[in-house]
């Protein structure tokens, strides 16, 4: 999309961060932020989670959490961190939004109405939540799904591109494809901007699906995200946050994760 851009942070040494050149750049890259001339509207960064320096920077910058991206790759080792930790990589999803946003109208499952207002609030956006008919219209068209697979990072992301009565058995025929190649962890995207995820809620349990959070397709189109840790075994106290707003939003998802394990 020609309105969003995204940003990324970059590990240096401690004893360069506060390099004259290092602080210069930050500054360049903040005025262009805030440039008017500027084409971008959004600007979107995934922070990773073993640690809180690039958070914290980001808040600097007014970065807003709107999603965890749970799991989706092997930890890094990063040079001079001590301790080892198996638990996956997982990024802290956040924008900022140069202008505020137009009034949003977005299809969402009616439990979650009140996160996704507080999330787009804090970046400066008026949602109204639709829940639309609770089960897609029979001679609607077919699903149509896509499907990307990173099998270095054992993950994959389901997109869904049009939801029909069929969807529940395309996600059930498309999970099982994908968790044949030993994959770990399945992010499914649904459009907010028609109906979706209609009766989804239902079925999270049996998809094994939790809600975690929205990502930008443009600024006026979001997806709203579920994940599937597949036989994982995830501890969220692993998952390291810095600002309180993406700590309530972990405390949230991670509700959402425990709806759906099996009693």
């Amino acid at each position: 999309c020609p309105e969003i851009a995204e940003v990324g942070a970059l590990m240096v040494l401690p004893e360069y961060r506060r390099s004259l050149g290092l602080l210069q750049m930050i500054k360049l890259a903040q005025r262009y932020v805030n440039d008017e001339a500027t084409p971008f509207t959004l600007y979107e960064s995934n922070f990773v989670t073993a640690h809180t320096i690039s958070q914290k920077a980001g808040s600097l910058f007014h970065f807003q959490p709107m999603a965890l991206k749970l799991s989706v790759h092997a930890r890094a080792a990063y040079q001079g961190m001590e301790g080892v930790n198996p638990q996956r990589e997982s990024h802290l999803y956040s924008v900022v939004s140069r202008n505020p946003f137009s009034r949003l109208e977005m299809y969402v499952p009616r439990v979650h109405a009140s996160i996704t207002k507080t999330l787009f609030q804090r970046i400066g956006s008026e949602t109204v939540c639709l829940s639309g008919e609770e089960t897609i219209p029979e001679g609607s068209p077919p699903t149509e799904l896509k499907v990307h697979i990173q099998s270095d990072f054992q993950a994959a992301i389901v997109t869904v591109l049009q939801a029909g009565p069929d969807l529940l058995s395309r996600l059930r025929r498309s999970f099982y494809e994908i968790e044949i190649e030993e994959i770990k962890t399945i992010t499914v995207k649904f459009p907010t901007w028609k109906p979706s995820v209609q009766g989804i809620e239902d079925h999270s349990e049996e998809l094994q699906i939790f809600f975690s959070g929205f990502v930008a397709e443009s600024t006026d189109r979001w997806y709203i995200l579920y994940t599937q840790l597949n036989r994982q075994r995830f501890d969220f106290n692993e998952v390291q946050l810095a600002d309180p707003s993406a700590l309530d939003l972990r405390a949230y998802v991670e509700f959402c994760r425990e709806r759906i394990l099996p009693r």
